[in-house]
């Protein structure tokens, strides 16, 4: 670990959540440099904070790790929280933010996540922040006029928002994480795959990552921030058609993957709006990768394949089906809860936000 004389203090939004407590983990592990992590959450005292705390008593007791409570709603007392952050790093020790903003819904209104993410890049280069990592997503394309999930484009707005800063000396570096292997978890990921396999063409391919090597990812970018500095990174692990997810999930399991009848899946996506937008994302995100409409594609993969090694989807399913020490992400529970990213079966089924 580098012996510097003041660790490196990151502000990490969406603590408790997957991407962002995975992120705490390996900051508080790096073997290149000590970190201070502060911990924002809205309830200080909620199960997951606990239990993030509980996972991380080592670093809680060496004081490497506070838990943070604030809601991003509130501005000034996010200013406040920025300017005890700096207050704790010094001079020096003052380092970065990583902004991880919670999914508000497929269809959902993402005004609040677009203002919350401003307000975030906004306070990072007032108060000096040395990096600010933004995890938005894999867009649909160059092109967002068309794309049907209010999320997408709000991500796309705060994206070139951050590259404008960028030009009045905000240090940033942005990650696009592709779809997330959680989501054929459970009952919600049995829907998932069927309407998948039933709406994707057969040779097209999804852009697969696990959520906790986006943290992992995001820890590394801090690492080596000053070769990431002004860079856009694509956080996928590999690209995989259905038939070849669905071949390695049995590879791993010697199980079928779980799905619903077709029949019931047919219903689905002519009634369902929501699953409708997310295949022709992922579909259309095939398209651009394809046919060069996206050419900084490569060069983003390779960026964001480059910082770490990434759990194929094979892999992650094996490790989550065999007995071993939970990944950050999945320490505790919750990651193959119904209702994951803010989601419930019903919602699902009948497209409502």
């Amino acid at each position: 670990m580098s012996t510097s004389k003041q660790p490196r203090t990151v502000l990490v939004t969406g603590a408790t959540g997957k991407q962002g407590s995975a992120c705490v983990h390996y900051l508080l592990h790096s073997p290149e440099f000590a970190y201070n992590v502060l911990a924002l959450t809205r309830k200080r005292d909620s199960p997951a904070a606990r239990r993030l705390l509980a996972r991380e008593d080592s670093s809680v007791e060496a004081g490497r790790l506070s838990i943070v409570e604030c809601d991003l709603a509130d501005e000034e007392g996010m200013r406040r929280v920025f300017e005890d952050a700096r207050a704790l790093g010094g001079e020096n020790g003052w380092f970065g933010v990583f902004a991880v903003l919670a999914y508000a819904g497929l269809g959902a209104d993402a005004a609040p996540e677009e203002k919350h993410a401003r307000m975030l890049a906004d306070l990072s280069l007032t108060f000096s922040a040395s990096a600010f990592i933004y995890s938005t997503t894999l867009m649909p394309g160059p092109n967002i006029a068309d794309v049907r999930d209010n999320s997408h484009r709000a991500k796309y707005r705060v994206e070139k928002y951050c590259q404008s800063l960028g030009e009045h000396d905000l240090n940033w570096a942005i990650l696009r994480p592709g779809f997330f292997m959680e989501n054929f978890d459970g009952f919600l990921g049995s829907m998932a795959v069927s309407v998948l396999n039933e709406g994707m063409g057969t040779n097209a391919t999804i852009a697969l990552i696990a959520s906790d090597d986006i943290g992992k990812v995001a820890a590394g970018v801090f690492n080596d921030f000053t070769k990431y500095r002004h860079k856009i990174l694509c956080v996928v692990a590999e690209c995989r058609t259905m038939p070849q997810i669905t071949a390695a999930y049995k590879d791993a399991t010697t199980k079928p993957m779980p799905a619903f009848s077709p029949f019931l899946t047919r219903l689905i996506l002519k009634f369902n709006t929501a699953s409708q937008n997310v295949v022709w994302q992922l579909n259309r995100n095939d398209q651009v990768r394809s046919d060069g409409t996206y050419p900084e594609f490569d060069e983003e993969l390779k960026l964001g394949q480059e910082v770490c090694a990434l759990q194929s989807f094979h892999d992650w399913t094996l490790n989550r089906t065999t007995p071993r020490t939970p990944s950050p992400s999945t320490a505790g529970g919750g990651a193959t809860r119904d209702g994951w990213n803010n989601l419930s079966i019903w919602k699902f089924a009948t497209g409502r936000a």
